[in-house]
């Protein structure tokens, strides 16, 4: 039960090839333009209204897609090296308030025990009438 096969083969040569098939890339599936850019799609405001929208589904951790990631970005591109310069400064005149406030604390507290032993030693020795 053997059946032969007639398989023809038609060759081309560059000119003839070129001619018979499409050498143009393209894309399957693209028809029109290609899709424009995503920041003419999306506004500021359209920005900021799926943020207001998605803002719990944010995580608020990780290195992309967080909450500390927009703060990262947002902080680099608007100076926050110079707030965090800032923060630091503050917090070591809030320390060095907190040294002098403990400080003057013992000094009232040492002249407030002076002033009872002066009057303890002064009731004790003076004569009674």
């Amino acid at each position: 039960m053997s059946e032969n096969v007639d398989i023809n083969l038609t060759t081309y040569n560059r000119v003839q090839f070129n001619k018979a098939v499409n050498t143009d890339f393209t894309e399957f599936g693209v028809t029109g333009e290609p899709e424009e850019n995503i920041v003419d799609q999306v506004d500021i405001t359209t920005f900021f209204q799926a943020y207001d929208n998605l803002f719990l589904e944010i995580p608020k951790q990780g290195d992309i897609n967080s909450h500390q990631y927009l703060t990262n970005r947002s902080g680099e591109y608007a100076g926050g090296e110079d707030i965090n310069a800032e923060i630091e400064a503050l917090t070591a005149e809030v320390t060095q308030l907190r040294e002098e406030n403990v400080a003057l604390q013992q000094q009232l507290i040492e002249l407030a025990n002076t002033v009872r032993t002066t009057d303890y030693t002064a009731n004790a020795t003076s004569p009674e009438l």
